[in-house]
């Protein structure tokens, strides 16, 4: 079974970076491959292809034999099944930074994935990372209703400037830790404790 991250944005950031290696890590971690389509910036595809995962420039619909095909889309009406990620021959999954609210982009990916199944993993909005994380849960056999979440919103009180507590709101659904916490990248926490308003307005070229 083959993850495909359909990347939606045009540009890079340190939160897209963020979360597309935490995908990268986990899915080497669990043995499961992983492409990124359509990356249009040559940029984001030396940073991503540098770890010696696989970047086309094309949509992934116009690359591979998708009729045993899923694709997360929220707005799907049947909820996904660990039979059917164990049957799929990938499951795409839209990379999607910075809807909230969500303004329902995934169904441009629907629109375009005709043969491929529509399914969905909850009526909130999954980070990236988040959802692949679900996925590789499903693939061991775990439904739906067997992975634990917190969110939205997920509450985090992290350090900041000289050592004070900033309380940051995150309007996202996350899977969480054996302890309850939520499975937020660590990379995500430093961004976060840093501050990312800058990070809306620049990018890394």
């Amino acid at each position: 079974m083959i993850i495909i991250i359909e990347n939606l944005e045009n540009g890079v950031s340190r939160w897209l970076l963020a979360e597309y290696r935490e995908v990268i890590k986990i899915s080497k971690r669990e043995g499961v491959a992983v492409i990124f389509s359509n990356i249009k910036d040559p940029i984001l595809g030396a940073l991503l292809g540098k770890d010696g995962i696989e970047v086309i420039q094309e949509e992934g619909w116009r690359k591979f034999d998708l009729s045993h095909a899923i694709v997360l889309d929220p707005q799907a009406k049947k909820t996904l099944e660990p039979w059917e990620v164990k049957n799929a021959c990938c499951v795409i999954i839209g990379g999607i930074m910075g809807d909230h609210p969500p303004r329902g982009r995934t169904s441009l990916i629907s629109s375009y994935y005709i043969n491929a199944s529509k399914r969905n993993i909850g009526p909130y909005q999954f980070s990236v990372d988040g959802s692949v994380k679900v996925v590789l849960a499903m693939l061991k056999g775990l439904r739906l209703s067997d992975i634990s979440t917190i969110g939205p919103p997920i509450r985090l009180y992290l350090k900041g400037p000289r050592d004070s507590e900033i309380e940051i709101e995150l309007p996202y659904v996350y899977p969480t830790r054996s302890d309850g916490s939520p499975d937020i990248p660590e990379e995500i926490v430093e961004l976060l404790e840093h501050g990312l308003m800058w990070d809306e307005v620049e990018n890394l070229y």
